[in-house]
């Protein structure tokens, strides 16, 4: 009776822990993917209303896995909405960060590369757009990236998961009072010394927008009569395009920005006038020897002239 009653109980302990065996199997084969495929998310964040009547939200993300580059499209109606500017965002500040605003209607291309790899969830960058005429309820920003351009530290390809940002209740949202774009002065904008060939590029870049066909450069009174800040943008799309750095003015909220560039256009013609000044004194200069050489020889032909007249007349009053 006891052998029986042992080997029941033994059987059950056996059963017993092939059932936790398949238990802990099943939750490791369960729990292993959703770990896996956790996917770092792009997404929108909130909306505020800023006091100029634009409006600022952020692009977030989310579950990161570590980043030390990234190319981040944005696609939009731009009869409905139109992005101002964009600045990074408080974990991306170190590094290379541009966009190329205003070189394309309707989207734009957001880029950064650091030196150290970044693993934080939270702002990607910031954007400030306004409402156009065409806005409605509702409009969407369509995001996505470039695999080649988002990387990790070992230049291995980040997988994200782009969602859309939906821009709705903008006659409802309370004001911005918690999150603002980096304002840095104007003059640390501008700050830098710029080569002869920068000067150049700045002028030429102001001229293309203000004066399509023409690339004389004249003088500005104002760098738009009509849109200050869409001629700002063009012109700083210029600048990216012919190779000026212009992030730091990047930085800038949008009257900064426009102040920013009247200063850079304004160092710009100083300096192309500076370097021209010299260019004249150098030309002077280099020929300061041909105009001494050519008095030197004009001396001699003189002399001589008046040594055969000497002689001729010497000889004259011998034969008389």
């Amino acid at each position: 009776m006891v052998g029986k009653e042992y080997k029941k109980r033994r059987h059950f302990c056996n059963a017993l822990q092939i059932a936790i065996v398949f238990l802990f199997m099943s939750l490791i084969i369960t729990i292993k993917p959703t770990y896996a495929d956790t996917k770092t998310e792009v997404y929108g964040g909130d909306i505020l209303e800023n006091a100029d009547g634009s409006y600022m939200t952020s692009v977030l993300l989310k579950n990161s896995k570590g980043m030390m580059g990234y190319k981040i499209n944005l696609k939009y109606n731009e009869k409905e909405i139109s992005v101002k500017t964009v600045t990074a965002g408080a974990s991306y500040k170190n590094g290379t960060f541009e966009n190329n605003i205003g070189m394309k209607k309707g989207t734009c291309d957001v880029l950064w590369a650091g030196t150290k790899n970044v693993k934080k969830d939270g702002e990607l960058f910031y954007l400030k757009f306004t409402k156009e005429k065409g806005f409605k309820k509702r409009a969407v920003i369509k995001l996505s990236y470039s695999k080649g351009d988002t990387f990790d530290e070992k230049y291995k390809s980040v997988q994200l998961e782009c969602k859309e940002m939906e821009i709705t209740s903008l006659d409802k949202l309370l004001a911005n009072t918690n999150v603002k774009f980096e304002n840095t002065e104007v003059k640390e904008a501008v700050g830098y010394t710029l080569t002869h060939g920068d000067a150049e590029k700045i002028i030429k870049a102001v001229d293309e927008v203000k004066k399509p066909g023409s690339h004389s450069n004249h003088d500005h009174e104002d760098l738009a009569t009509i849109d200050k800040d869409s001629t700002t943008q063009n012109i700083l799309a210029k600048l990216i395009e012919k190779g000026v750095d212009v992030s730091k003015i990047q930085t800038l909220d949008n009257d900064k920005q426009i102040e920013a560039v009247e200063k850079l256009y304004d160092k710009a013609k100083e300096e192309k006038n500076s370097d021209e000044g010299i260019q004249t004194l150098d030309n002077k200069t280099s020929t300061l020897p041909f105009i001494i050489g050519g008095c030197v020889l004009g001396c001699l032909i003189i002399a001589s002239v008046i040594c055969i007249i000497v002689k001729k007349k010497k000889k004259d009053s011998n034969h008389e």
